[in-house]
């Protein structure tokens, strides 16, 4: 974490003390599922090529297998563990701000849109207005 701040990089805002035992216990369940992933996988493989199984192929499966597992697995943890709920909770209130702030960005973008219309037409009446002036001149 310190060496974040030094090269620059963020903590982030959820990043915060009371977040570490959710980090802890998703990276932890992450690296055991990313073992058994990667046995369940070269299992699977197994049993799907039979005697054709090469090595590289056994390796592609397992690699796969621990990604996907792992990443799963790490997922869930963070979405339904209990020391997780906080960093959720404080997602979800970033998130509504957010969407507050979108929402009054439009609202100002629709005026201003309004506005443009409105000098639009002015211009158009003025320009109608000296076209009229100029065939009467003439």
């Amino acid at each position: 974490m310190a060496l974040r701040r030094f090269f620059g990089f963020s903590d982030g805002e959820l990043m915060r003390s009371d977040a570490k035992p959710c980090s802890r216990l998703t990276r932890q369940t992450a690296g055991i599922f990313t073992i058994g992933g990667g046995l369940a996988f070269w299992i699977l493989c197994r049993l799907h090529y039979g005697p054709r199984i090469t090595v590289p192929r056994t390796l592609r499966w397992a690699a796969c297998g621990a990604v996907s597992v792992s990443s799963t697995s790490a997922l869930l943890v963070r979405l339904f563990s209990s020391e997780c709920m906080e960093v959720l909770h404080a997602l979800l209130e970033k998130v509504r701000e957010l969407e507050d702030e979108k929402d009054s960005c439009m609202a100002r973008a629709e005026d201003l849109l309004n506005e443009n219309d409105n000098y639009l037409t002015r211009v158009k009446q003025i320009q109608n207005e000296d076209v009229i002036h100029m065939k009467k001149i003439r």
